[in-house]
């Protein structure tokens, strides 16, 4: 049975988080052109790079996009996976990678992720990071690991809307008080059980607007000002599985009680 192109793209259309399907299928010379832009709608790039076999080295993405550009214009989602800077060739990296990070133009999301504590970014890369995150286009961003991030970068990024911070060991964020319109975010998810005080002071003003909370259980005093912060609520869902404390809810209203 011969399926026609159109309905090849809509099947695989649904399979984009399907890594192992789309790497499987892209090995086949007549498929793969017709599922290429699925194939690319999310990347992850190592720095340094090497580790995984489903990701790129910074010096063969920019190779690869200049010879085929039109990829550039698949990529929605974009996972930047660092595992050390402080030395030569992570810096190598960073320079290597800054360069292509430009091209990018319909990025709807970025995930920054170290799996070693990243204290100081490259000035340069930095600046690179903070043009990408003002496209129009980016919704999300995610920040997974030890990461130390200009958080005030994102006081100029007004269509960031969805902010995820996972992982235990987030470092104290530099931020900067803004007295300009700042972005609201519409969805908060924080995936950690600290909340460090400078993302806490950064967070409040910018959740006005929050209609979705996300979160472990925080301390009682961080869990009230950052629910004081939120007052437009809709959803809130707290992870209580890790933690000691009774939760009672009403079985006669949508209250619930944290006892700790």
């Amino acid at each position: 049975m011969q399926l026609s192109v159109e309905l090849v793209d809509h099947i695989f259309s649904f399979l984009v988080s399907d890594r192992e399907t789309l790497i499987a299928c892209s090995k086949d010379p007549v498929l793969f052109p017709m599922i290429e832009k699925h194939f690319y709608h999310q990347i992850t790039v190592l720095i340094p790079g090497y580790g995984k076999i489903d990701a790129f080295e910074p010096d063969h993405l920019f190779k690869l996009v200049s010879e085929n550009p039109r990829i550039l214009t698949y990529v929605r989602i974009l996972e930047i996976e660092v595992k050390i800077y402080y030395n030569s060739e992570s810096v190598k990296c960073f320079e290597d990678f800054a360069k292509t990070l430009l091209l990018f133009p319909k990025l709807e999301c970025i995930i920054l992720v170290s799996t070693q504590d990243l204290y100081i970014w490259p000035g340069f890369f930095q600046a690179t990071l903070e043009e990408r995150l003002n496209l129009p286009t980016v919704k999300k961003l995610v920040i997974e690991g030890g990461i130390a991030f200009p958080l005030f970068l994102l006081d100029k990024c007004k269509n960031v809307e969805n902010l995820l911070v996972a992982g235990t060991h987030f470092m104290e964020a530099e931020g900067q008080a803004c007295d300009a319109i700042l972005p609201q975010l519409k969805s908060l998810t924080l995936l950690t059980s600290y909340l460090p005080p400078s993302l806490l002071l950064w967070l409040k003003p910018h959740t006005k607007e929050l209609q979705s909370l996300k979160c472990m259980l925080l301390s009682r005093e961080v869990s009230s000002e950052l629910l004081e912060a939120c007052s437009g609520l809709n959803k809130l869902d707290v992870d209580v599985s890790s933690s000691w404390c009774k939760v009672h809810v009403s079985s006669h209203s949508h209250d619930a009680t944290l006892n700790y």
